[in-house]
């Protein structure tokens, strides 16, 4: 009252159902995005503008062998490198500088693994440049895939070269072969007509013989006895095999 007395009490009663439903909501969004965050394979961090990790995923932490908790707030170079200052070439530092994407490989033992880093930047409701979205992935697979790639391919190079040596060998041999083959052929021929002259030169001596043996044998010469008949009939007669030999070589010289 004017007195400053108690006098009652104005109570006001609201009805909170929707609020409480969309708290309800929004809490269990955010137990799934956690969810769905932790379960990605690939290894997720992001970082302010001072490089300190403010999230990192299950995957993430798995491959630093900590926690999550356990890293938040570090420099993320502190972390992965263990050095006290940025890693050459790194993409959030780019980002940081011109506030675009940017992919880097990254190579160090301390990491474990070669990783392809992806950054994206972060801008906060005003418009500022916050941080960044890390992106990292094992890429000891396609590395060793790409390892057996060159290596087959190293392989099979030389093999073609072997095979094409192999082919050279075969064509230089192939016309060694050429070169021995018309050698025989003209050798060949060679013979054959040396066989075909030499078979018809021999006919007309063996005629004359032949005709000369018959005149004795029909007496046309004089008187013969029985033996030097007997021995000109065997002449004859061997005459005519001669011929006939001369006459298989003209036909075989002929086929």
């Amino acid at each position: 009252d004017e007195y400053g007395e108690i006098i009652g009490a104005s109570t006001i009663v609201r009805d909170i159902t929707e609020s409480k439903k969309a708290e309800d909501k929004i809490r269990r969004l955010a137990e799934e995005w956690d969810n769905t965050f932790n379960s990605i394979s690939d290894f997720i961090y992001i970082l302010d503008k001072e490089s300190r990790i403010i999230r990192a995923n299950k995957s993430f932490a798995d491959l630093l062998k900590v926690k999550p908790e356990g890293i938040i707030g570090k420099k993320c170079y502190e972390v992965l490198h263990k050095t006290d200052k940025p890693w050459p070439n790194c993409p959030h530092q780019q980002t940081v500088l011109d506030h675009t994407s940017h992919t880097e490989t990254v190579e160090d033992h301390m990491v474990g693994a070669p990783l392809l880093v992806t950054t994206s930047p972060i801008f906060d409701e005003k418009g500022e440049f916050f941080g960044s979205v890390h992106i990292a992935k094992d890429i000891s697979e396609l590395r060793r895939r790409e390892e057996q790639l060159k290596k087959a391919k190293e392989e099979t190079e030389v093999r073609a070269r072997e095979l094409q040596k192999a082919n050279d060998d075969i064509r230089v041999l192939y016309k060694e072969v050429e070169d021995k083959n018309r050698q025989l052929n003209k050798l060949d021929q060679l013979k054959s007509d040396f066989v075909s002259m030499a078979s018809h030169e021999l006919r007309t001596p063996l005629a004359i013989i032949k005709e000369g043996v018959s005149l004795v044998l029909d007496k046309i010469t004089g008187a013969i006895n029985n033996e030097q008949e007997k021995t000109l009939k065997s002449v004859f007669v061997n005459i005519d095999r001669l011929a006939r030999l001369l006459n298989d070589l003209l036909d075989m010289s002929k086929i």
